[in-house]
């Protein structure tokens, strides 16, 4: 838990959106992404193309969506956009120093972690941006009880509330309508929880990492001798992850908004500013004034996407 170091896989995608939702004139929850193939040509002339688990592109989507189905080629390119080196920099900042190289493969987990710095990553998003180092040991005493030495808690504030407030919002959606979906197999639908599953190449290691109000908890599965294994991270960590949290019985996730977030209603056929009479609009967090302009009208007839709608079904669900 302390020692293993391990690539994390699709864990490292939340510090890419956050990275993204840092710049709310550029990003938003609704913003459009491209989930299309691409390729990119290092400096020693190898090229890398990334690909979607699923092996299939999915067009145009929400940049919540990215994260949500874990979508690589939509990520990778978020990350570039962003650039390698201000995600790095992100995950330093959510509490975990790294020394990866700023390689494009980065952005899809190929660096390592152990569980305890996977922990102390999650620990700040669900801290609402606030980083508290962990300690094994809170205090030392004498034979008699008498305290030798306290280790107390530390917290810094090292994100705007705001931005994460939003990354809360689509890990929430892994949930629902993502790859974390299956826990409400087991837990009730009325149980709000965030986190990510993560898999690394050949399934080698099966990872998830999520939170309730009150408890994280970060879960790994692979071989001691680095062999195969037939588990994703849905189909793995994620099943350890659930029965733990069955019997932990944790609390509802409720983090309170932050005073610059505001609550939009959009039309999820074209992404713009909706009424709340409008059929089929839906309620989205925005870091204020970055939210779409309201508007009256209500159709679907610029829909950029047949994907939208397996948005608005997963959200209907």
């Amino acid at each position: 838990a302390i020692d293993a170091v391990r690539p994390i896989g699709s864990l490292v995608k939340p510090s890419v959106y956050l990275t993204a939702l840092e710049q709310p004139s550029k990003y938003t929850l609704t913003s459009w992404v491209q989930d299309e193939p691409f390729s990119v040509k290092g400096a020693d002339g190898q090229v890398w193309r990334p690909q979607n688990y699923d092996r299939r592109p999915h067009g145009t989507i929400y940049l919540y969506q990215g994260l949500a189905n874990s979508y690589n080629l939509s990520t990778a390119k978020l990350g570039l956009e962003v650039g390698v080196p201000n995600v790095i920099k992100t995950i330093g900042r959510l509490g975990v120093n790294v020394d990866w190289p700023a390689f494009p493969a980065m952005l899809l987990g190929a660096g390592g972690m152990s569980p305890m710095q996977v922990a102390t990553m999650y620990q700040t998003i669900a801290n609402g941006g606030f980083n508290t180092p962990m300690r094994g040991i809170r205090s030392v005493l004498t034979a008699e009880g008498e305290p030798l030495k306290r280790y107390p808690f530390q917290i810094q504030q090292t994100f705007d509330p705001g931005a994460i407030y939003l990354v809360q919002n689509a890990m929430q959606r892994v949930m629902r309508e993502g790859t974390g979906r299956s826990v409400y197999n087991t837990l009730p639908r009325s149980l709000t929880l965030a986190g990510k599953t993560g898999t690394s190449n050949d399934s080698r290691d099966s990872w998830f990492s999520g939170f309730s109000q009150d408890l994280l908890a970060v879960v790994w599965m692979g071989r001691d001798d680095n062999g195969k294994t037939p588990f994703t991270g849905a189909t793995g960590a994620l099943q350890v992850w659930t029965s733990f949290m069955k019997k932990a019985d944790p609390l509802p996730l409720d983090m309170p908004q932050p005073d610059n977030v505001v609550q939009a209603w959009i039309d999820p056929y074209t992404g713009h500013g909706s009424d709340a009479s409008c059929p089929g609009a839906v309620q989205m967090p925005y870091i204020r004034g970055s939210e779409p302009p309201a508007g009256a009208t209500c159709g679907g007839e610029e829909n950029p996407a047949e994907s939208v709608m397996d948005w608005v079904k997963g959200w209907m669900n």
